[in-house]
């Protein structure tokens, strides 16, 4: 309020001010003041009275109508549902609001572990960071203007309960490894979950036992693993399925390599310049002698003529092939052009293995005119870009052309032409058809590589055959079937 304009001629010492209806009253020297004691929900005016040496003063005008409010009454049917390590309140708001909107609720656990606030109106709520296996009951309390209210009753108890732990490694030895004796560490999704594990060889099987992290085994001989975790759930006792990691141990030892074979490369052009061929090796610095494992590099060298080995580029340092080619070399020739090749192998450690030196060869080659025999209906053609120049060829089924005197070597192909008007044929390897070959191109492909093979014995002497079928691809006008040379690694 405001002090009067006139104080009598006295000072005025202080205000008394009161309710309407009577319910409290006071007595200040200040221009304002506060009752208590008055009754919520009831509306109240009042009025100020001023007073000095001569008494009280004329009271007021009475002041605005205000209603008092209190805190709210405590919810209640408070309920509880558990799911996985977590829970769902419901509740019916307070009968009574304490005369001031109610505008949220609180919701806490017992024993503490979660709680929540929500906005009223509404009624639910969802605690989270519950732990399995633990009961729980929930209070809720309400809250406005004036403050909160008492708890309500605590809910009926809940124990939250899913599904099994997830158990997670965290710690494995790499794979390949090179340590006999490896490590897991591990977790799992639940605090307090037990573990069991099993390490058995692929294949085996499963011993499980109980485990702790970390968990230790060896010295393991070299060979594959599999390691396999479980986590269960103690309260409930559910069991994961098991997390599973597989490897490999392959303890450091001496790198070795196989020699290097060579083959003629299928669908290459041969030329009395060159012919096209793979030179191809393995090795390992593995006990289990798995291809290429723990090498860290191959070296790969080439003598000509019986010359100074030097070395060829690979494409990675690991690769086990290069394609290279290579000058033939006509059977009846007087001077052979040979080759050898060696490589070397490095393992992750540092240590090389010995050069593996493969037998010096040369690229025998036979052309249509050479000592081959034919039988049926054969005719010499000149052709561009046929391996000598010219080819024999035959269109009619049950023509054949072989090697007279045989050959010996590692490896063996069959050169020929692909065109419009090319036909199938069968290769005949020491007296068993190996492949049938079909020599249809759109267009005409002249000293093409049509069949290949190698890992022959080059001790004994084999036969070589081309048969002409008489048959042909659907997109091909005719069967027609050139002989153009046959080619010996040897």
């Amino acid at each position: 309020w405001t002090a009067p304009t006139s104080n009598g001629g006295s000072a005025i010492s202080g205000y008394t001010v009161s309710s309407t209806p009577a319910a409290a009253s006071a007595t200040v020297t200040g221009t304002s003041a506060t009752l208590t004691g008055l009754t919520p929900g009831t509306a109240y005016t009042f009025s100020v009275v001023a007073n000095n040496a001569a008494g009280a003063g004329v009271a007021s005008l009475a002041s605005n109508s205000v209603t008092p409010f209190t805190t709210p009454g405590a919810p209640t049917a408070v309920t509880a549902t558990a799911a996985s390590a977590q829970a769902t309140i419901t509740w019916t708001a307070p009968a009574s609001d304490g005369f001031s909107p109610i505008t949220s609720y609180l919701v806490a656990s017992t024993p503490a572990g979660g709680s929540a606030t929500v906005a009223a109106p509404a009624t639910t709520a969802t605690i989270t960071g519950l732990i399995n296996g633990s009961a729980y009951t929930f209070t809720v309390t309400a809250v406005n203007a004036a403050g909160s209210s008492s708890p309500s009753l605590p809910s009926g108890s809940v124990t939250p309960a899913g599904g099994p732990p997830t158990p997670i490694i965290t710690q494995n030895p790499s794979n390949p490894t090179g340590n006999p004796s490896v490590a897991f560490g591990f977790t799992s999704s639940l605090a307090g979950a037990a573990f069991h594990c099993s390490l058995v060889a692929q294949g085996a099987v499963d011993t499980f036992s109980a485990c702790s992290s970390p968990q230790s085994y060896g010295p393991l001989a070299d060979g594959a693993y599999v390691f396999k975790l479980t986590a269960t759930d103690p309260a409930t006792g559910d069991t994961s399925s098991p997390s599973v990691y597989d490897f490999t141990v392959s303890t450091t030892v001496q790198p070795t390599v196989t020699l290097p074979t060579v083959r003629p490369q299928l669908g290459t052009q041969a030329t009395t310049l060159g012919i096209p061929v793979t030179i191809a090796w393995s090795g390992t610095a593995c006990t289990t002698n798995a291809p290429s494992c723990n090498v860290a590099s191959y070296r790969l060298q080439k003598s000509i003529n019986g010359g100074v080995f030097f070395d060829v580029p690979l494409p990675s340092a690991t690769a086990t092939s290069i394609a290279d080619n290579l000058i033939p070399t006509p059977t009846s020739a007087a001077t052979v052009s040979t080759y050898a090749y060696r490589v070397q192998a490095t393992n992750a450690q540092g240590l090389a293995s010995p050069f593996a030196i493969g037998p010096t060869f040369s690229v025998a080659t036979t052309d249509d005119s050479g000592t081959v025999s034919y039988s049926g209906t054969w005719s010499g053609f000149p052709l561009l870009g046929a391996f000598g120049g010219a080819v024999h060829s035959s269109s009619v089924a049950g023509s054949f052309a072989t090697l007279s005197n045989g050959f010996t070597g590692t490896a063996a192909s069959v050169v020929s032409t692909l065109g419009p008007d090319r036909g199938q044929a069968w290769i005949t390897l020491d007296g068993q058809v190996v492949a049938t070959v079909d020599l249809y191109s759109p267009t005409v492909q002249a000293g093409h590589v049509v069949w290949s093979t190698d890992g022959l014995n080059p001790n004994v002497a084999h036969s070589l055959k081309i048969t002409v079928l008489g048959t042909h691809n659907p997109a091909s006008t005719g069967a027609r079937v050139d002989l153009d040379a046959f080619m010996a690694v040897k």
